[in-house]
């Protein structure tokens, strides 16, 4: 299993909850934050007897510090889940890792998404201030990649005049369909942008004949910049 980094504030120590623990359930809560199962999510899938294994508790003590974990609401342990329902609020999160607690979101079972998303259920405390908090998260976070995402591809976009004027100087195609190819052009990311301007030589010399190279508008929907395209070494020519 790969490494990941956890990082536990000092004051968790200094936690009221934490500090009326006993040493056991101090031990059981800080491997519930920090066990190789768990995710940015804070929503993750373990057995009991996992947990006793790895913690060297008894499988009554590891029961009963879950049981009061959930009264309390700081963890639940629900169908072989365990859920951290104020989890996602102390963490600081990039834009990476926000797209990857979605995405784990995402991969829960249906069941599972639709009680935290529904405000809890039977077995999960339908009142619980920390589900409101995954889906304030979970929500804030879509948002966020979404703004960024949109950042990002303004700020990188190529401008489309220099793909057009590189394709029909290399290509010698008349000019035509600006508007159709400038419409593919915006759809595409900026590293395919790149990839389109830098093919376009390579396209163009592989064709075996001329007059079949696609004007640019083709060229873009159809991807052909993602050809793979055969490099002919050029042989040195010898005087003898």
């Amino acid at each position: 299993m790969s490494e990941k980094l956890r990082s536990v504030n000092t004051k968790f120590w200094d936690d009221p909850f934490i500090e009326e623990l006993s040493p056991s359930e101090k031990l059981l809560f800080l491997y519930l934050l920090t066990n190789p199962l768990a995710n940015l999510l804070g929503i993750y899938e373990i057995t009991i007897k996992r947990i006793c294994y790895d913690t060297g508790l008894n499988k009554e003590t590891v029961s009963n510090g879950l049981k009061r974990f959930g009264t309390v609401r700081k963890a639940f342990y629900y169908e072989n889940y365990i859920i951290l329902p104020n989890w996602l609020k102390n963490q600081n999160l990039n834009k990476n890792m926000k797209i990857a607690v979605t995405r784990e979101f995402m991969l829960l079972p249906t069941y599972l998404k639709d009680s935290i998303l529904t405000n809890g259920s039977e077995g999960l405390s339908n009142d619980s201030e920390g589900f409101r908090m995954v889906r304030e998260c979970l929500g804030k976070y879509e948002i966020e990649i979404e703004y960024e995402i949109e950042d990002e591809d303004k700020a990188e976009k190529i401008d489309f005049n220099i793909f057009w004027d590189s394709y029909h100087s290399i290509t010698g195609i008349i000019k035509s369909d600006k508007d159709a190819a400038e419409k593919y052009w915006k759809k595409l990311k900026r590293e395919d942008q790149q990839k389109a301007i830098d093919n376009i030589k390579l396209y163009y010399n592989s064709l075996p004949d001329k007059k079949y190279c696609k004007k640019a508008r083709t060229y873009l929907s159809d991807k052909n910049f993602n050809d793979e395209f055969e490099v002919t070494e050029r042989k040195p020519k010898f005087v003898f």
